[in-house]
């Protein structure tokens, strides 16, 4: 007759004495998924300007973290039991109770915290949300969207845009106690803190930083330490060397990925030009993306433009006006803007500034989609006069001659008409107008106090006394726009090279005061240097400046619209391009980079087109018009885009290489994430053998070891253990299934034909395997053997009591295993060893 072992009652809940542990392991706990967390958003240094965000983002996960120890800490007090044994002893125990509660409780101390730092004046007692809490918290993701838009790294750490980072940090607070503590996946669990080191890498130049990488990966392995130490379903033994393994392997590919795939630079993390695996972006993000708009290898259409113009167009975007500052935005956000109609709306510039009211002037028609194209900025022309079809969510600011949406208004797959007037001026009749109409510097800065701060950096002053020596002009002279003229010359000429590489590889890559001094050190840069630097250099002469973002007139199609030319911008057509004031004229824009199109008929070249930066800097360069050929126009006229000749063969292949690679790079890490449930049963089924081959290891931990790998792997071909089975029971029924052919799942008493598949050695190890787990368990100290497994199940119940040593443990477990393998078909084993179900259902 056969006997089934009984567990014994729990007896946690009838003595306090495990209550000093419970508490301890959820401290252990607490503290190890706050320092995880706080140690990787260390990372958003350099993010955000101060260290007042840290103080924020620490009382969140401080606050989450505890509401969810303490959930736990009152649900293990309640059902006797602690809720960090991945295995429960009681037999009324819920796992999703215990997973899923320490998650709401994570999320009412998020929400609570939240509402106390952030808008306590809507909150009921501090922390509830009131009425207006959910207005609220609409206006604050608004006012950070338009923060994300405008700033640039370094941003300001404002209320908006530190709430909704806190909201994010905490969201992955919860998720890493739930994965880590909840469902039992510690190691994959690693991958939250890894998703902080990858936003700050990809927003900051210089990466995440060694510090930051090496603290959170120390953090890490303590979290998987205590992992191991509160749940009793840890396998003993044999996982530091494991760990120390990963944590090696994860720090090599931080240092050696970003050496083999394209968008990388040197650095501990992918820095400076970014690696956009989901598309590239399709706006111009003024002044912040720009570096990154400009090195994209695939340049996908995003704008299409309609034009009876002989010259294309520039489109502006959004102007930044306040150079002074070390991170430089959009001036105009907050402005007040004049709702458009959809049936047509003037565009008057503020002032009469841009009129061409008495000068001789060319009117074109524009019609313009925006396709994929995403950005609060609405693309337009300059000298527009007239847009049709944009709704009254967008408006018109009359000052910057820009449109906005601070309503986050859909600006993609958009249809608009514009008409623009353009002034027809000649050089010298725009230097004579300006020179007839001058006011003197203090009347300009009264009147544009932003537009004329002086930078005070003495790289740009002496730039500029070079500028007015190889012109020979007098810092005295009345002749501003020949100063004008002269500056951009300068800039165009040999000295300074086009490149889209050097200012990352030389870290200044960005904009700013510093930027630009470095910039003229180096004479080396891209758009929004040469611009910034022409703007900067104006306003030593007392001229009011400004940069205007935007995008460059992209190519001809060759199609065309009944009259009109039909041009396609992408993201590679990003471009800024300088504004300068004169009185009469109104803000005149300039083109002072070279290889970036031609100079306008205004201001012609004195000296030949700068050479375009090599072909290892892909620039994309086009040679410039000779002065004569130039059109009559008021916007920098550049050439439309030209197929790639002969001779640019190998910037071609360069970047097809660097498509192709970057495409292997993608799917490599595509192919090691999928990996990754292969790669944890495979460590698994490594510490569980080190454990039994383990002799310092108790006889009881190798049988334990032993049974756990092997319900494991039956697990993995098909055959799970039943809630509340025992293992007799459990055994039994594994060689039921062993010994036929029906479907793994099928109930005792189904039919089953015989298969030479289940042999007398196997019987024997299962049955070995089962009786040593069960003495491990429930037989009492010192008793070898156990209660057999009926020999109408299967197994030999005269086999029942064999050594338990680690050697006859392991191939024991290596018989029953391959028992399993000849049973399955291909499918079955390719699925149990790539998508193994022990890994990814542990929960159910």
């Amino acid at each position: 007759m056969t006997t089934t072992p009984q567990r014994p009652a729990p007896t946690q809940a009838a003595s306090s004495s495990w209550i000093p542990t419970l508490l301890a392991h959820n401290l252990a706990v607490f503290a190890t998924t706050a320092l995880i967390t706080l140690a990787a958003a260390l990372s958003f240094n350099g993010m955000y300007q101060g260290w007042e965000w840290m103080w924020e983002i620490t009382w969140v996960v401080l606050c989450v973290a505890g509401a969810i120890a303490v959930s736990r800490v009152i649900g293990s007090l309640i059902s006797g039991a602690s809720w960090l044994d991945q295995e429960p002893k009681k037999a009324n125990a819920n796992v999703w109770i215990r997973a899923f509660v320490p998650v709401l409780a994570g999320l009412a101390g998020l929400s609570a915290i939240l509402i106390a730092r952030f808008l306590p004046e809507t909150a009921i007692a501090w922390i509830f949300p009131g009425p207006e809490t959910p207005r609220a918290i609409q206006e604050t993701v608004t006012f950070a969207g338009e923060e994300v838009m405008s700033q640039v790294t370094p941003v300001i750490a404002s209320p908006a845009l530190v709430a909704l980072t806190c909201f994010g940090v905490g969201l992955l607070v919860i998720l890493l106690d739930l994965l880590a503590f909840g469902v039992g996946f510690p190691a994959i669990a690693g991958l939250i803190p890894a998703s902080l080191l990858i936003v700050a890498a990809l927003v900051k130049t210089n990466g995440a930083g060694i510090v930051t990488i090496a603290a959170t990966a120390a953090a890490y392995l303590l979290m998987l330490a205590v992992a191991q130490s509160v749940s009793s379903s840890r396998v003993p033994g044999g996982r530091l060397p494991s760990l120390l393994a990963i944590v090696a392997a994860g720090l090599a590919a931080i240092l050696l990925v970003p050496t083999a795939i394209p968008g990388f630079t040197s650095g501990v993390l992918p820095e400076g030009k970014r690696l956009y695996l989901f598309g590239e972006p399709t706006g111009v993000n003024p002044v912040l993306n720009l570096g990154a708009n400009l090195s994209q290898p695939l340049a996908i259409d995003t704008i299409h433009y309609y034009t009876d113009s002989e010259d294309p167009l520039y489109l502006r975007t959004a102007v930044v006006s306040d150079l002074a500052e070390s991170r430089w935005a959009p001036s105009d956000i907050e402005d007040s803007r004049l709702a458009l109609d959809p049936s047509g709306s003037m565009l008057t510039p503020l002032d009469g500034v841009g009129t061409t009211d008495g000068y001789p002037s060319v009117s074109n028609g524009v019609r313009i989609r925006t396709e994929n194209y995403n950005s609060p900025w609405l693309p337009l022309p300059n000298y527009s006069e007239t847009i049709t079809g944009i709704s009254s969510a967008w408006g018109w600011n009359a000052a910057t001659s820009t449109i906005f949406s601070g309503t986050g208004a859909a600006s993609n797959a958009l249809d608009y008409t514009i008409s623009i007037n353009r002034p027809a001026w000649d050089a010298q009749e725009m230097a004579s107008i300006a020179q007839a109409e001058r006011r003197e510097n203090f009347v300009l800065a009264q009147r544009y106090p932003e537009e004329t701060q002086l930078s005070g950096s003495t790289e740009v002053s002496d730039t500029y006394q070079a500028v007015l020596e190889d012109a020979a002009l007098s810092a005295n002279s009345t002749d501003k726009f020949s100063i004008a003229v002269a500056i951009q010359n300068y800039l165009r000429s040999t000295r300074f090279t086009y490149s889209e590489q050097t200012p990352l590889e030389q870290g200044y890559d960005g904009n700013g005061v510093n930027v630009v001094d470095e910039f003229l050190r180096v004479k080396a840069g891209y758009c929004i240097h040469y611009s910034s630097a022409m703007a900067l250099m104006a306003r030593e002469a007392g001229i009011p400046s400004r940069i205007v973002v935007g995008y460059a007139p992209g190519r001809a199609t060759g199609s065309t619209e009944g009259e009109l030319t039909e041009f396609a911008v992408s993201s590679r057509n990003a471009h800024a391009w300088p504004e300068l004031y004169f009185e009469g004229l109104g803000w005149v824009p300039f083109e002072p980079t070279p290889g970036r199109g031609s100079t306008p008929s205004y201001a012609p070249e004195a000296t030949a087109q700068a050479a375009s930066s090599s072909a290892s800097e892909e620039a994309p360069s086009q040679s410039a018009s000779s002065s004569a050929a130039v059109t009559e126009s008021a916007t920098p006229s550049e050439t439309p885009e030209v197929t790639i000749s002969a001779s640019s063969g190998d910037t071609n292949n360069g970047e097809l290489v660097r498509t192709v690679l970057t495409a292997i790079g993608v799917l490599a890490l595509a192919a090691l994430l999928l990996l990754i449930p292969a790669i944890i049963r495979q460590l698994r089924r490594h510490g569980a053998l080190a454990t039994i081959r383990d002799p310092e290891s108790a006889p009881a931990a190798r049988a334990v070891a032993a049974w756990r790998e092997l319900t494991d792997t039956a697990r993995d071909y098909g055959v799970r253990q039943r809630p509340q089975e025992t293992a007799a029971a459990f055994a039994n029924r594994l060689a039921g299934v062993l010994r036929s052919s029906p479907a793994p799942d099928s109930e005792a008493g189904a039919a089953v034909t015989e298969a030479p598949n289940f042999q007398y050695d196997d019987a024997g190890s299962l049955s070995r395997l089962r009786s040593a787990f069960e003495v491990a368990r429930y037989a009492a100290a010192g008793s070898r053997g156990g209660p057999g497994v009926g020999a109408d199940a299967g197994v030999d119940s005269g086999k029942s009591s064999g050594s338990d040593s680690g050697s006859d443990l392991a191939q024991d477990l290596a018989t029953v295993t391959r028992a399993l393998q000849r049973r399955a078909d291909a499918r079955e084993r390719f699925r149990a060893r790539f998508w193994p179900a022990s890994v990814m259902n542990r929960g159910s």
